[in-house]
């Protein structure tokens, strides 16, 4: 169940933040910002707070939603550098796999009305290796971002700078996609290519994430206990700071894995059978495998699952509403 903090519990935090750091900007982080049932109360007495200190509010990225047309005129900024948005796919029907029921005019009237209330820059966030994905979801980013870029050029005659940000999907346990296999680091350069290939303006910046970062998450998101060893001798073997990108090498890593004798391609590149008994399948997280494996069979139909906080209950097992699925 969510547990959205009050509208006053936020500004009082952010108060105390301020007065103990002196920062000049605050930013307000969920895991879904704009699905926030109070957010148009929250930021007009965020903004009667701070505002008049010269402080800026701030969101990491925002979901394409219904209440993002209104966020631009909420986002009463001192200084209006980038409005970070996450479409996730840049196909409603690639949306719908990963159950995000939006469209591209929802995401063109947000940005229509950011742009004319003064923001410059637009950061779009995909993610790549999606099921199902095809070439011509991959071909969709470089359109929607030419799209978003001439809607500055509709309001004020020249071309919006867009930043595009992508980054590998890593199927996650206790999800749908736990049984799917991972994008092979040969897809993810050819993608690359393709991206790099159909973006030719200036105005729109193309940033990739660490590829075999983004594998090696693969591996440690799905693994066992015979990764243990890998890290060991990986840490023997002098990887200490790998967060930061010039500690990063791929290659020791791989190396461990040979050592050791274990292949990481199993944990990353197979497709899973509905049958298998997997490492974490002790673990309860409350939503039980049925659900997952019949909330796959409605993504691969393009089937939305409603949020049950305004909708039916899926029956996920997670709460004492669900009946058929329910977990003892």
């Amino acid at each position: 169940p969510t547990r959205p903090r009050t509208v006053e519990n936020i500004v009082k935090l952010a108060e105390l933040c301020y007065a103990n750091t002196g920062h000049n900007e605050i930013s307000l982080a969920s895991l879904s910002i704009s699905d926030y049932p109070a957010l148009q109360s929250l930021m007009e007495q965020m903004n009667r707070a701070f505002h008049p200190r010269h402080v800026n509010i701030s969101f990491p990225s925002l979901r394409v939603n219904e209440q993002l047309i209104l966020l631009p005129s909420l986002l009463n900024v001192v200084r209006k550098s980038g409005l970070t948005l996450a479409p996730e796919a840049a196909t409603q029907a690639l949306r719908k796999i990963i159950n995000k029921d939006i469209t591209d005019e929802d995401l063109y009237k947000g940005v229509g009305e950011a742009l004319r209330q003064g923001w410059n820059l637009v950061k779009l966030y995909f993610m790549i290796g999606l099921p199902t994905e095809t070439d011509d979801d991959i071909d969709a980013i470089a359109r929607l971002a030419y799209k978003v870029s001439e809607l500055k050029k509709d309001i004020s005659g020249n071309f919006g700078q867009v930043n595009i940000s992508i980054a590998p999907f890593v199927p996650k346990a206790h999800t749908p996609f736990q049984w799917h296999p991972m994008v092979t680091l040969q897809r993810i350069k050819e993608i690359r290519n393709r991206l790099f290939d159909r973006i030719r303006r200036k105005c729109i910046r193309i940033k990739f994430h660490n590829a075999e970062r983004s594998i090696l998450e693969g591996v440690f998101a799905r693994g066992d206990r015979r990764l243990g060893k890998v890290i060991y001798q990986a840490w023997q073997d002098g990887c200490k700071f790998d967060a930061w990108e010039e500690h990063f090498h791929f290659q020791k890593w791989a190396d461990a894995f040979q050592k050791v004798g274990v292949d990481w391609t199993f944990y990353v590149h197979r497709q899973r059978d509905d049958d298998e008994v997997f490492p974490w399948d002790h673990i309860s997280c409350g939503v039980v495998k049925p659900f997952l494996i019949e909330e796959r069979q409605r993504s691969f139909h393009e089937e939305v699952t409603p949020d049950c906080r305004t909708a039916e209950c899926p029956e996920c097992g997670s709460c004492a509403r669900s009946q058929n699925f329910c977990a003892v």
